[in-house]
């Protein structure tokens, strides 16, 4: 895929493996700077690129992980899993994945199979990830005063 080839070949944009919880892989100015993020804010770029070319790509809030999917049509309201072509790990290089890679995935975490981590979330809900994600960060190095200013935007966001 094109869009694979520019962001990781191209620009050098990679999952940030050797410091996964530090807060800046949730600010997108970080991550462009940088070119390494965590999953969602990879997926971010990946979201904003796609945008602009017009495909048909939205963010799967799966547990403990963030994904892309690629469908069949845009509209992301009244989507069916048939709609998914296909899954993209903006982690790991923007590698595709099938429908049974998630499912798999999710029966590794003993979930169960739910729509809501098949298709596609909304934009509040990616924001709400980053904030949880960036008060973890936060909760991580001790930084009380971090955590608790992100959890107050986490309430006005809810």
């Amino acid at each position: 895929m094109l869009i694979n080839h520019i962001l990781y070949d191209k620009f050098g944009f990679s999952g940030n493996t050797s410091n996964y919880h530090d807060p800046h892989n949730s600010f997108i100015g970080q991550v462009l700077e940088s070119r390494r993020g965590n999953p969602i804010l990879l997926a971010c770029v990946y979201l904003l690129l796609a945008g602009k070319l017009g495909l048909p790509i939205y963010g799967i809030n799966l547990p403990k992980h963030f994904i892309l999917a690629y469908a069949s049509q845009s509209g992301q309201l009244l989507m069916m899993r048939e709609d998914i072509l296909f899954y993209i790990n903006a982690f790991n290089g923007g590698q595709m994945i099938g429908r049974y890679d998630v499912i798999a995935y999710l029966e590794q975490l003993e979930m169960t199979l739910d729509d809501r981590y098949m298709l596609p979330c909304t934009n509040l809900d990616i924001i709400i990830r980053v904030l949880h994600n960036l008060s973890a960060a936060y909760s991580q190095l001790g930084n009380e005063q971090k955590m608790n200013d992100i959890e107050y935007l986490l309430k006005i966001v809810k």
